[in-house]
C-alpha cells in the first residue's frame, strides 16, 4: 500500500518553486485511498474514480458561470462522466438481472495454463562457410578499399590548428580580466570549451569567392577554430546570475575578443545616438585599427531597459573585402557606456540565403528519413535479437563481451565530453543539478546504445555459419 501510494504521489508534476518531496507529502492521504482502492478492487476501479475527480475540478467553472445555455455544456459534462455507470447498467440490462462474478474471474481465480509439451527440434542443417576464393578475396577488396580512402582524402585543413592548452587559454583569459582590472570572487566558476565554427558564412565564401578569399578572410571575418573561457555564477540571485564574462583565445594563444553580458536589471547610462555613435567608433578603430573614413553605417538599434539604454552598431567596411557579393560588417554593442562586445561578420545577402535554405530542405528531409530508416532498423534487429535469445539461439558470450567494451568506450567519451558540457551550462540552475543530469542521462543514453549494438553484435555472430577448419584448397 505503502508503495502504491508514494508512486501515486511520484506521478504528478511538482511545483517548481518548492522541494522535490513537496508533492508526495501534499498527495499522501489521497495516495493512500487510491492505492487501497487499487488493491481491494483492480485498477479500473482507480482510473474511473479518478477520471471523475478531475472533470470535477475541470467542470468548475462551468456549473459557477451564469451564461445563458450554459445549461447545455453542464448537461454534457455530467452525461459524459457517468459513462462507466451507463456500461455498467447496459450491461445489467442485456443480462435481465444482478448477478454474481464467477470466481474464475477475479485475479486470484486465475492460473496459467500448463505449458504445451514441445516435439524435440529437428537437427538443424549444417551449414557451410564461406567459399575459400571468397575468404581471400575480401581483405584484398578491405585493404584496397582503405587504400582508396587514404590517396584521395586531403588530411589537410584550411583553418589554422589550436597551438595552446587548455590551461594556456585559462591564463591568458585571466590575464585578460586583469588588463581590465577585473577582480572576480571565488564563486565564479571558470569553464572552458573548445569551438571550431563551420557555418553558413564560411560556405557563402568558399563558394562564391575562392580558396584564396577564404584564406584572407579566415581569422578576420571568419572565425577561426578557438577557446572560449567563461566566467560564469550558479549560486546567489538568479537575475544577477546572468552576468558572464567570455573570452576567446585564439588558435596561437592570443586573445581575439572579450564578451561581457549583463543582467537586464543592472544601472547604467542612458547614452544618446551620437555618443554612443562616438563610442563604436572610437572601438572599432582601437580594436581593429579601421579609421571612419573606411567605415560605413549599416544600423544603430537601442534597446531601452528598465535602469539603462543599450546601443547596437553595425558598420560595413569599405576596403577589407575582397568579394563582390556579401559585405564584411563589424558589430558593437554597448550596455550603458560600456562596451560589451565587438564582433567582425560576414553578411550573406538574402537572396543567396533563401536559395541556400531551400536547396538544403529537399536534402534535409532525406537525411532525416535515412535517419529514421536507420533507428527503426536497429530497433527491429534489436527485437529479433531479443526474441532469439529468450528461445536461446543468440550467441550469449558474444553480447556480453561486446556490451562492456562498448560501454566502456561510451564511459570514456562521457568522461572526454564532461568539461565541455559544463561551459554550456545554463545559470538559471543550479550546476550540480545539471551536472547530474548530464551524468545520469549519459549513462543512460550510453547503457542503451551499448546494448543495442551488442544485442546486433550478438544476433549476427549467430547467423554468420560457422568457418570449417582444416583444409581449404
Amino acid at each position: 500500500l505503502v508503495l502504491q501510494a508514494v508512486i501515486f504521489g511520484a506521478g504528478h508534476a511538482n511545483y517548481p518553486s518548492q522541494p522535490a518531496y513537496a508533492r508526495l507529502v501534499e498527495l499522501i492521504i489521497p495516495a493512500l485511498g487510491f492505492g487501497g482502492l487499487y488493491l481491494l478492487f483492480g485498477l479500473v476501479p482507480a482510473i474511473v474514480f479518478h477520471f471523475a475527480f478531475d472533470v470535477v475540478w475541470f467542470a468548475l467553472p462551468l456549473f459557477a458561470a451564469d451564461t445563458p445555455g450554459i445549461w447545455v455544456d453542464r448537461g454534457m459534462v455530467i452525461l459524459l462522466t457517468l459513462v462507466p455507470m451507463w456500461v455498467v447498467l447496459q450491461a445489467r440490462w442485456r443480462a435481465g438481472s444482478w448477478g454474481e462474478v464467477p470466481e474464475q474471474n477475479f485475479n486470484s481465480g486465475w492460473s496459467p495454463p500448463p505449458a504445451p509439451e514441445r516435439a524435440p527440434a529437428a537437427p538443424a542443417a549444417a551449414l557451410g562457410g564461406l567459399a575459400a576464393n571468397l575468404r581471400i578475396l575480401l581483405p584484398i577488396l578491405g585493404a584496397a578499399g582503405v587504400l582508396l580512402w587514404a590517396l584521395t582524402t586531403s588530411f589537410r585543413t584550411d583553418a589554422p590548428l589550436i597551438e595552446h592548452g587548455d590551461g594556456e587559454a585559462r591564463l591568458a583569459a585571466r590575464e585578460a580580466l586583469a588588463a581590465r582590472n577585473i577582480e572576480l570572487a571565488p564563486e565564479w566558476r571558470e569553464l572552458s570549451s573548445v569551438q571550431a565554427p563551420l557555418g553558413l558564412e564560411d560556405r557563402f565564401v568558399w563558394q562564391e569567392g575562392s580558396p584564396e578569399a577564404y584564406r584572407e578572410l579566415l581569422g578576420r571575418y571568419l572565425p577561426t577554430p578557438r577557446r572560449m573561457v567563461r566566467y560564469a555564477r550558479f549560486e546567489g540571485d538568479v537575475a544577477e546570475r546572468a552576468e558572464e564574462y567570455l573570452v576567446y583565445v585564439g588558435p596561437d594563444g592570443t586573445v581575439q575578443k572579450m564578451v561581457h553580458q549583463l543582467p537586464e536589471g543592472r544601472a547604467g547610462a542612458e547614452l544618446d545616438e551620437e555618443e554612443a555613435r562616438e563610442i563604436a567608433r572610437v572601438t572599432v578603430a582601437a580594436e581593429y585599427g579601421l579609421p571612419a573614413d573606411n567605415l560605413e553605417e549599416v544600423s544603430a538599434e537601442p534597446s531601452q531597459l528598465p535602469e539603462r539604454r543599450d546601443w547596437s552598431f553595425v558598420f560595413r567596411d569599405l576596403d577589407g573585402y575582397p568579394m563582390e557579393t556579401g559585405e564584411a560588417r563589424i558589430a558593437v554593442n554597448i550596455a550603458g557606456d560600456e562596451v560589451v562586445g565587438t564582433g567582425r561578420f560576414i553578411h550573406i545577402p538574402e537572396e543567396w540565403e533563401r536559395a541556400y535554405r531551400n536547396r538544403r530542405s529537399i536534402t534535409q528531409v532525406v537525411q532525416i528519413a535515412c535517419v529514421v530508416l536507420v533507428v527503426l532498423l536497429y530497433l527491429a534487429g534489436a527485437v529479433v535479437a531479443v526474441i532469439r535469445w529468450s528461445r536461446h539461439r543468440f550467441a550469449t558470450a558474444t553480447f556480453t563481451i561486446f556490451f562492456g567494451v562498448t560501454a566502456v568506450l561510451g564511459v570514456i567519451q562521457l568522461s572526454n565530453g564532461f568539461r565541455s558540457a559544463t561551459a554550456q551550462f545554463m545559470t538559471a540552475q543550479p550546476f550540480k543539478l545539471q551536472a547530474a543530469i548530464v551524468v545520469v542521462g549519459g549513462l543512460i543514453a550510453m547503457t542503451g546504445i551499448a546494448a543495442v549494438s551488442a544485442l546486433l553484435i550478438g544476433l549476427a555472430h549467430r547467423l554468420l555459419p560457422p568457418q570449417p577448419r582444416g583444409n581449404t584448397g
